[in-house]
C-alpha cells in the first residue's frame, strides 16, 4: 500500500546538465523553444543521464519504479533569456484513481543559449496496490513563452492485488468449556458476509455447520445465522462454521461533482443515516464546528468526505487498547482511539454536514494470492460508507488517511459483514452469544485468494517500410498486436545512433500503431514498441527494429569540350547532383607538364557551375578534377575529365601558308619565263 512518502516522491531530485550564471534581467523571454525526451521508466537512477531503463516496465511489489526525464530550454538566437519552469506530474492506478501528484517549479533564471534539467522521482509497491498498469501524465510549461509539453507514460505493477479476486473464506467460531459441567450456548448470532454489488458478490450461497435454527435478516439487509442450546461437554468444544466463495472485484467511485444542495434529494427513509445516535454525537458542537470548517474549504460532499477521511488519518492516533464504549466525540476531544472509534467519527462528521453514512463490520485481510493464510479475531475490522444520491454508498477507510479514497472496498481484502446507521440498533459485530458455564470462544479464519481470471497474453510486432534509410527519410513504423485490442497505450522507444533515448506515446483508439520517425542523422537507429496492457492483458514487449540510415550519394557531372586546340579558353562546366545553390567545389587543373592549379567556386541556384581557367597554352593532356566535400545528407563525390590540347588548327594554318608560298614561287617562276 502507498505510503505519504512515496505518494509525495520524496525526495524529489532536480539536476541540471548545464550550469549557468544568473544574470538579472527585467522580465521574462517569449521566445524559447522547449522540448523533452519523454517518460522513461528505470529500475534505477544514478544521475543525470545515468539510468538503468526498463524497456518493457514490468514491476513486482518491493521494487522501485524510477521515472526520469529530461527538459531543455533554449533561445533560437543563442542569446540569453529568464525563464519560469512549472511542472507537475500526477499517476492514476489501473483503476483510473488518481494516486499520487506533485508539482514545483524551478525560476525565475537566466540562462544564455540552453540549459537542460533533469528530473526524477521513485514510488514504493507493495502487495496491497492493485496489480495493472499505471498511467503518468507529466506537464512541464515556461511560464514566460507560454510554451507547455504534456508527457505520457505507464508501468506496470504484477504480482500484487488482481482487480478481481476469487475469496475461499472459512471463518470457524470455537467454544470451549473449560469448567467442570456440560457448557451450554442458549443464544448465539452470527453474522454472515452479505454481497454488496458489485464489489462484493457471493458466488454461492454460505455453507453453514451445524445448520442454524434459523437465518435472520434485520431491516438493513443483514443476515445472521442464529442457533440456540448448544451444548458444550465438560472438556470439550463445540465448533459454528460457515464457508463463503466471494468474489472481490474492485471499483472506483470519482467526484460525481455534485453540490450540497444535492442532499436535499434524500428520501426520507435514510433518515436514520443523517441523525445522531449513540456513539456518533453528530449534534455535539464540536462535531459540527469542525465539520463546517472543512465544509468551507471544498465546494462538494465528496470532496468533504475525502477531506475528512484524511483529516482523520493524519490527527487521530491509533490506539488498540481504546475499548467499544468510546464514541465519536470521546475520539474528538482525546484524539485517539481504534478503528471503531475512526468509523463512528467520519459518520458523526458527515452527519453534521447532512450527508448520510454508516458503519461497516468485516474483516481486514492481507492480500496473499494463492496461499492458504490462517489468522485469528485481531483480523476483525470496522470502516465507514458515506451515500451519495444517484450514486449510491462509497466505502472509506478514515483509518487510511484517504490515500485510496473512493475505492471500494477501500483496500484488499476487505469483507463486508456487517452495514449499519446505528449500533444499538443491530448485532454490530460478528458474533454474538449468551452461554452458561466457564465457555472460552476462539475465532477462526481460513482463506485462499486466487485470480478470478486470467491474465491474457499478446504478441506485439512492429515493421518499417523500408528497408534502406538515408538522412532525413521519414521512417513509417507500424506495429501489429495479436490477438488485437483498441485499449491501452502504446509507448515507443527511439534509440538514436547518438546515444539516449527518446519516447512517445500512442493511444491505439485514435490510431493504432503507426507513428513516423525523422531520420536526422546517420548511423543505426532503434525502435521499440511496448504495449500496457489493460486490467485483464498482460503488457507486450515488441521486436527492435534496427534502421540503418545512410548519406545520399552525390554526383558531379561535366558538360564541357574535351578536345581543345592550343590557345583556345579552358571553360569548365557541369552540375552537382543533388541541385544545391551556393555549395562550394574545389577545382584543381593540371596543364601537360604537372603544373597544379586550384581555384574554388560556388554552384549557382540549379546547381550548376561554368567558370573558366584560362588558356590551352600547351599541348598535350590536361587535368581538370571537380570535388565536393559533403555536408551532414550527401557524401563527398570526385569526378575528373581529360582535355587534350593539339595543333589542329596550327597545323591547317601552316598548310595553307605553305600552299600560298608554293603557289607563289609557282606564279613568280611562270612569270619570269
Amino acid at each position: 500500500m502507498y505510503r505519504k512518502a512515496s505518494l509525495m516522491f520524496l525526495p524529489l531530485i532536480i539536476f541540471t546538465l548545464v550550469v549557468q550564471q544568473n544574470i538579472y534581467t527585467a522580465g521574462g523571454s517569449a521566445d524559447i523553444d522547449m522540448r523533452s525526451i519523454g517518460i522513461l521508466i528505470c529500475s534505477d537512477v544514478y544521475g543525470v543521464g545515468n539510468y538503468t531503463l526498463k524497456v518493457n516496465p514490468i514491476f513486482s511489489p518491493g521494487e522501485k519504479v524510477y521515472i526520469y526525464t529530461e527538459i531543455t530550454l533554449s533561445s533560437p538566437s543563442g542569446s540569453n533569456f529568464t525563464y519560469l519552469l512549472n511542472w507537475h506530474i500526477i499517476i492514476y492506478d489501473p483503476l483510473g484513481a488518481l494516486i499520487s501528484e506533485d508539482s514545483n517549479s524551478i525560476g525565475p533564471k537566466v540562462a544564455q543559449g540552453y540549459i537542460t534539467y533533469a528530473l526524477w522521482y521513485f514510488l514504493d509497491f507493495d502487495r496491497e496496490d492493485l496489480e495493472g498498469p499505471y498511467l503518468i501524465i507529466l506537464e512541464a510549461t515556461e511560464a514566460y513563452s507560454g510554451k507547455r509539453i504534456v508527457e505520457k507514460g505507464f508501468f506496470y505493477l504484477y504480482n500484487a492485488t488482481p482487480l478481481k479476486v476469487l475469496l475461499n473464506l472459512n471463518v470457524t467460531l470455537v467454544f470451549e468449556n473449560r469448567g467442570y459441567s456440560l457448557g451450554f450456548i442458549d443464544q448465539l448470532k452470527l453474522a454472515l458476509a452479505i454481497s454488496v454489488p458489485p464489489f462484493q458478490i457471493l458466488l454461492t450461497e454460505p455453507e453453514l455447520s451445524p445448520e442454524p435454527t434459523r437465518v435472520i435478516v434485520d431491516q438493513y439487509g443483514n443476515q445472521y445465522a442464529a442457533y440456540s442450546t448448544l451444548i458444550i461437554p465438560t472438556g470439550g468444544r463445540t465448533e459454528v462454521k460457515a464457508r463463503y466463495r466471494i468474489l472481490l472485484n474492485w471499483t472506483y467511485r470519482p467526484d460525481p461533482g455534485l453540490t450540497f444542495s444535492s442532499l436535499t434529494l434524500i428520501h426520507p427513509y435514510m433518515k436514520s443515516y443523517i441523525t445522531p445516535c449513540r456513539f456518533i454525537e453528530s449534534n455535539s458542537s464540536d462535531v459540527v464546528d469542525l465539520a463546517e470548517k472543512m465544509k468551507d474549504a471544498v465546494t462538494s460532499p465528496y470532496e468533504v468526505s475525502k477531506e475528512i477521511s484524511k483529516f482523520l488519518g493524519m490527527t487521530i492516533k491509533y490506539d488498540e487498547n481504546i475499548g467499544d464504549d468510546k464514541g465519536a466525540l470521546w475520539t474528538l476531544r482525546n484524539k485517539r482511539g481504534k478503528c471503531t472509534q475512526f468509523a463512528r467519527l467520519f459518520v458523526a462528521l458527515e452527519r453534521a454536514l447532512g450527508i448520510p453514512s454508516q458503519l461497516v463490520f468485516g474483516l481486514r485481510l492481507d492480500p496473499i494470492m494463492n496461499t492458504l493464510i490462517e489468522v485469528g479475531e485481531e483480523k476483525a475490522h470496522a470502516w465507514a460508507e458515506f451515500y451519495l444520491p444517484g450514486i449510491g454508498w462509497i466505502q472509506a477507510e478514515p483509518q487510511g488517511g484517504g490515500v485510496v479514497f473512493g475505492r471500494n472496498p477501500p483496500g484488499p481484502f476487505y469483507i463486508t459483514f456487517v452495514r449499519t446507521p446505528c449500533e444499538e440498533n443491530t448485532t454490530a459485530s460478528l458474533y454474538f452469544f449468551v452461554a452458561r458455564g466457564t465457555i472460552k470462544t476462539v475465532l477462526k479464519i481460513s482463506y485462499l485468494a486466487t485470480p478470478y481470471t486470467p491474465k491474457h497474453k499478446h504478441s506485439l510486432k512492429l515493421t518499417s517500410d523500408k528497408k534502406i534509410y538515408y538522412v532525413g527519410d521519414s521512417a513509417l513504423i507500424q506495429g501489429s498486436l495479436s490477438p488485437e485490442s483498441s485499449k491501452g497505450l502504446y509507448m515507443i522507444y527511439v534509440f538514436p545512433p547518438w546515444g539516449g533515448v527518446k519516447t512517445m506515446i500512442v493511444d491505439p483508439a485514435k490510431e493504432g500503431l503507426k507513428i513516423t520517425v525523422e531520420l536526422q542523422e546517420t548511423g543505426t537507429w532503434g525502435i521499440k514498441a511496448v504495449w500496457s496492457g489493460t486490467l485483464n492483458d498482460l503488457p507486450s514487449e515488441s521486436n527492435k527494429l534496427v534502421l540503418k540510415v545512410s548519406k545520399h550519394v552525390s554526383y558531379i557531372f561535366f558538360d564541357m569540350k574535351t578536345q581543345l586546340d592550343l590557345g583556345d579558353p579552358i571553360i569548365v562546366k557541369g552540375a552537382l547532383n543533388p541541385p544545391l545553390k551556393g555549395v562550394p567545389l574545389k577545382i584543381v587543373l593540371k596543364d601537360p607538364l604537372g603544373n597544379i592549379h586550384t581555384f574554388t567556386i560556388t554552384t549557382s541556384s540549379d546547381g550548376g557551375f561554368e567558370v573558366p581557367l584560362g588558356y590551352a597554352s600547351i599541348p598535350g593532356e590536361w587535368t581538370v578534377e571537380v570535388s565536393w566535400e559533403g555536408n551532414d545528407k550527401y557524401l563527398p563525390s570526385t569526378n575528373s575529365i581529360t582535355i587534350k590540347v593539339g595543333f589542329a588548327r596550327a597545323f591547317m594554318a601552316l598548310a595553307i601558308v605553305t600552299v600560298v608560298v608554293v603557289l607563289v614561287l609557282i606564279f613568280r617562276r611562270k612569270g619570269g619565263s
